[in-house]
């Protein structure tokens, strides 16, 4: 409550961190200094890490601090960002992105459309759609390409895809935005170790493939042309 208070004096985003499930006391960094350092921790270690139950623990939604944004549109817009939040603390996950996009066609500054598609992505993530929440943190990469959060949240939805690799570029990216970060390391060392759990099932495939077309008597450019 200190810390999102002092935010709130500064007058940015409040983002608040909900707890989606309970969180091992060894997966928790010793210290945690922003928000944004620590919005999503993964349970690399775990027997179901390909569930996606498993796959995300932490997540973050920014509730805009609407007083302080006097050129969004008009009362219409604020209301409708505030029936979002609302929405969204309901659990009324899918009418609340509807608010959000709604109120995203009428974002006139930067910092209003990284906040309005960060919460867009949280929406997804709670509908379980991860590749629109994907889609949402690359929206704001691209308006500002050092958003930790977004690589964060990005990465998430990439592991629960099973896009390991892309998961793994986003975290090294992380480590070169922040290389003393004990998170992104520890994420970056479990990730590592999930590739090479992974990529001997991989030499398999590639194996039985490669034994299929040396030894079938169809000619391989025929195979390739059907």
């Amino acid at each position: 409550d200190r810390t999102r208070g002092s935010i709130l004096e500064k007058g940015g985003p409040v983002t608040l961190l909900p707890l989606i499930h309970a969180l091992p006391h060894r997966y928790l960094p010793r210290s945690i200094t922003s928000f944004s350092d620590c919005s999503i921790f993964f349970n690399l270690n775990s027997p179901n890490f390909s569930n996606s139950s498993c796959c995300f623990l932490y997540y973050s939604i920014q509730f805009l601090r609407i007083r302080v944004h006097t050129n969004m549109a008009s009362s219409a817009t604020i209301n409708k960002i505030e029936s979002a939040h609302q929405m969204y603390r309901e659990g009324r996950y899918a009418e609340a992105l509807g608010f959000y996009t709604d109120a995203l066609s009428l974002a006139k500054t930067k910092s209003q459309k990284i906040a309005l598609h960060s919460n867009r992505a949280a929406c997804f993530l709670k509908l379980h759609d991860f590749k629109k929440a994907a889609d949402e943190c690359t929206l704001v990469l691209e308006l500002d390409q050092k958003n930790t959060g977004a690589l964060m949240l990005r990465a998430q939805t990439l592991v629960t895809l099973k896009e390991y690799h892309s998961a793994l570029f986003d975290v090294n990216r992380l480590i070169e935005l922040n290389p003393s970060s004990e998170v992104y390391q520890n994420l970056h060392a479990r990730l590592k170790t999930q590739l090479v759990v992974i990529l001997p099932f991989s030499w398999v495939f590639f194996l039985c493939l490669f034994t299929f077309f040396t030894n079938s008597s169809v000619p391989f450019v025929a195979l390739s042309m059907a």
